[in-house]
């Protein structure tokens, strides 16, 4: 994960260099873009999620693998430290891992994808309004 420490001195360095493009913005904004699925239970949730990011990996991967400049996808071997990374569980899993994320960045907001991969409108759906319902209240103050 990105420190807070590299993100806080990027944003400083933009912020008092030179080249600021926007020397009235006190506080800067800064985001991530993360995948999220949330189910009832962080079973549920995993095996819902796993085989949808593969197919969602792979995706993105396959042009550079047709030129030859990537390696092959695999959930099973050195990638799962990238899969434990996904934003992926219950409500309150999820939630967690939000309030941690915010609190080892310097991050202040987040991009959430909720449909990729292999995942149905129906499961993208039902992630996006437990999310509304379950998790998104306790950040609406932040």
């Amino acid at each position: 994960m990105v420190s807070r420490r590299l993100i806080g001195n990027c944003a400083r360095k933009v912020r008092d260099g030179n080249d600021n493009l926007n020397p009235q913005v006190t506080t800067p904004i800064i985001g991530a873009v993360r995948h999220f699925f949330v189910a009832d239970t962080d079973r549920e949730a995993e095996e819902i999620a796993r085989p949808a990011y593969k197919i969602y990996y792979q995706n993105i991967v396959k042009l550079w693998r047709d030129h030859g400049t990537s390696r092959r996808c695999s959930l099973r071997s050195g990638s799962r430290a990238r899969w434990r990374r996904r934003d992926v569980g219950s409500p309150a899993t999820v939630r967690e891992r939000i309030s941690r994320y915010f609190e080892q960045t310097s991050c202040n907001y987040l991009v959430l994808s909720f449909a990729w991969g292999s995942l149905s409108y129906e499961q993208s759906r039902r992630s996006l309004d437990l999310f509304a319902a379950n998790v998104m209240p306790e950040f609406a103050e932040r």
